[in-house]
């Protein structure tokens, strides 16, 4: 009878872990990328789930056993060695032509950032690791601040990227910022407040240009240069997934040649133009001030504006009143929002006056006292008001609303 000693069990265990790691790496990779020396170390790493793990792999089972990974080193169930073994795999893997540019490579860098931060929550046993790294050096590494700003690397790496095409708005460059944003929504310590500066720079040299002609279209009163800049805004917004911060800042911008447009001769099909390729900016904002009024309350006032500007160039009468009546429920007391919705409900009881019926006289009546509710100055309300006395005098129709 063979008897095996336990280091026959130890030889026996590593050749699993070498041979499941060779099956992973060609799962995964390319002949001509060798593997990783050090490769076979996670399953050993893994503990209890050692075998499980072979046995996923061995069965072709390469996307099940990465999701593990993925999953238990984000979130730290993982055995401390298995986090760094993993951390380490997925900066291997996220440049392999099977994951480079996609989603999943994306999962990747954001699981080994995230795997990182739950290493350094564990700095006794991080240590360790730092020392084994730091070799010989040891003694002359501040160990604490390297297990520290190990995840900072990482971070520093997506950003260097992300910042090398913001100005022309690359895919590349698209794709990293989405990165640091994830980041930033999921790790709520310095590192996500670290990702959250990295996406501050990367917008503000992805604005700089445009921002920029801002200055020079009001230094030389420049409508071109102004129509030019503010559509560059626009699509850095939309680029950029439509932070908050730019979308406030371009309609603030914009706020300021709309409203010299709009009182001068001529300007109409500027702002028009100007305007369609803000309206989905002005949707967005109004949309978040809808779900979360007092939260968003400081914005309010430019969106009503900003819907009062948009509402202009609105093809139906439908849409220009529904958009008035948008930009009041946003801004209850911004007052030419009020001022144009009562403009429009003087207009929807004058043709109502107009069919000189007592149904029609009641409709108006309802929708004037409405008008002077909004905007008791109107003087198109006023002057509906005088045109419904004397067809109600015709009529023998009283006011049914409070004078």
């Amino acid at each position: 009878m063979i008897s095996f000693r336990p280091d026959d069990d130890a030889l026996l265990a590593r050749l699993e872990e070498e041979v499941a790691a060779a099956h992973f790496w060609q799962a995964v990779s390319t002949p001509d990328i060798p593997q990783p020396p050090r490769l076979a170390g996670i399953f050993s790493a893994l503990g209890v789930e050692r075998s499980e793990a072979i046995a996923a792999v061995e069965a072709g089972r390469t996307d099940s056993f990465l999701a593990r990974l993925i999953d238990g080193a984000s979130t730290g169930t993982l055995p401390i060695a298995a986090i760094h073994a993993a951390a380490v795999l997925f900066e291997r893997l996220a440049p392999l032509p099977r994951f480079a540019g996609t989603d999943r490579g994306r999962a990747l860098e954001l699981a080994s950032l995230r795997a990182w931060c739950r290493l350094t929550e564990k700095p006794d046993l991080l240590r360790g690791i730092a020392e084994a790294a730091a070799g010989e050096d040891a003694a002359k590494v501040d160990l604490e601040i390297l297990i520290q700003d190990l995840p900072f690397h990482t971070l520093e790496a997506i950003e260097k990227r992300a910042l090398i095409g913001a100005r022309e708005r690359t895919a590349a460059s698209r794709s990293a910022l989405q990165l640091l944003g994830t980041a930033a929504s999921l790790e709520n310590n310095r590192y996500g407040r670290r990702a959250r500066t990295a996406i501050d720079r990367i917008l503000d040299e992805a604005t700089a240009a445009p921002l920029e002609a801002i200055h020079e279209a009001k230094a030389q009163e420049s409508d071109k240069l102004a129509e030019g800049a503010l559509v560059t805004l626009a699509a850095v917004w939309e680029w950029a997934d439509r932070p908050l911060v730019l979308e406030t800042q371009t309609l603030e911008m914009a706020d300021h040649f709309l409203w010299a447009w709009n009182k001068a001769d001529g300007k109409g099909p500027i702002k028009e133009r100007t305007m369609r390729q803000l309206a989905p900016l002005v949707e967005s904002l109004a949309a978040r001030i809808e779900r979360d009024s007092g939260e968003m309350f400081a914005w309010s006032a430019l969106c009503a504006q900003s819907l009062i500007f948009l509402s202009d160039d609105l093809l139906t009468q439908a849409d220009r009143v529904a958009t008035a009546e948008r930009a009041v429920r946003v801004c209850p007391t911004h007052r030419n929002a009020r001022s144009r919705l009562a403009f429009h409900r003087a207009d929807a009881a004058l043709a109502r006056i107009a069919r000189n019926t007592r149904d029609g006289l009641e409709e108006a009546d309802r929708l004037l006292a409405d008008g002077e509710r909004l905007f008791p100055a109107s003087p198109s309300v006023r002057n509906a008001r005088e045109r419904w006395e004397a067809a109600a005098l015709r009529l023998g129709v009283s006011r049914n609303t409070p004078t």
